[in-house]
């Protein structure tokens, strides 16, 4: 509360809502694009990065593109994908 990051008075949270910090280098907005899309960052191949991007910057513009991407990072595809990426 001294820095200013949070009022104090902010209900708890899960980690499926927005952040509360304030204040920080990146704004609640841009976290919770890289919290919506990290998933699709860890399974899907490199090929698929900027359109993740899409999704993390702009999410209401790109839900049918995201729910692609979605279903995509649980392909055979990504899967093996993610086994080599481990290696």
């Amino acid at each position: 509360m001294d820095n200013g990051y949070i009022k104090g008075d902010e209900a708890a949270q899960t980690f499926t809502e927005k952040t509360v910090l304030r204040g920080q280098p990146m704004s609640p907005e841009e976290v919770e694009g890289i919290r919506r899309c990290f998933r699709l960052y860890t399974k899907l191949p490199e090929k698929y990065i900027s359109r993740v991007e899409r999704c993390e910057r702009d999410f209401e513009n790109n839900r049918s593109l995201f729910a692609d991407l979605v279903q995509r990072s649980w392909s055979d595809e990504a899967l093996k994908y993610s086994d080599v990426a481990k290696i």
